[in-house]
């Protein structure tokens, strides 16, 4: 016998919220709901209830010390943001941890702590001179004539040097290097693909 509850009855919108966040909106949204925070591994009984919702949260969700739910605990939204703007947010939205800037391939201690985030940037996005990070690819550039794209390349990241190649024409090396962009055009000028570092 199956058993049909009314009202709205799945949030995956609320994937990463805090509890407090998800059980005020799931509460708004379905007001015959008791919305129930609880804690990744806690016992709970196995029956069923219309009249509830479990919010399960990882463990770093909530703060053990104070015995409270703490903040935000993942931003699957910064991807391809800079480092410094990652960290900025992540530190603003949850003051309970330190965004650390970490380059990949970098060493890193196999621990796993509740106060910290990691932000993982690929090696060419980062200015290691000036300890800052850069951009690295240009999508909106598809489309556009080569010239005008070497020179809003070169104008938003001064460290490469963009190289318009056309495709058919023009050889190019297969060596990576973190300061330059080929910019391929066809054989009127206009950019084919996305131009990266490399």
């Amino acid at each position: 016998m199956s058993t049909t509850c009314e009202g709205k009855s799945s949030w995956p919108e609320l994937v990463g919220a805090s509890g407090a966040t998800a059980a005020t909106r799931i509460e708004s949204e379905n007001p015959q709901v008791d919305a129930i925070v609880v804690l990744d591994g806690a016992s709970v009984t196995g029956d069923f209830r219309c009249d509830r919702v479990r919010i399960l949260l990882g463990y770093c969700s909530y703060d053990h010390l104070n015995n409270k739910l703490s903040g935000k605990s993942s931003w699957p939204e910064l991807v391809g943001a800079s480092g410094a703007a990652a960290a900025a947010r992540i530190e603003s939205e949850n003051p309970q941890v330190d965004a650390i800037v970490v380059l990949d391939g970098a060493s890193i201690t196999g621990d796993f702590r509740c106060d910290r985030v990691r932000i993982l940037l690929g090696y060419c996005s980062y200015d290691h001179l000036n300890n800052k990070s850069g951009k690295s690819s240009w999508p909106e550039l598809v489309g556009a004539r080569g010239s005008r794209a070497t020179a809003r390349i070169e104008s938003e990241n001064s460290r490469v040097d963009a190289i318009v190649v056309v495709e058919g024409r023009d050889s190019v090396t297969f060596d990576f290097r973190c300061d330059r962009v080929w910019v391929w055009v066809n054989s009127n000028g206009v950019v084919l693909r996305t131009p990266v570092i490399g």
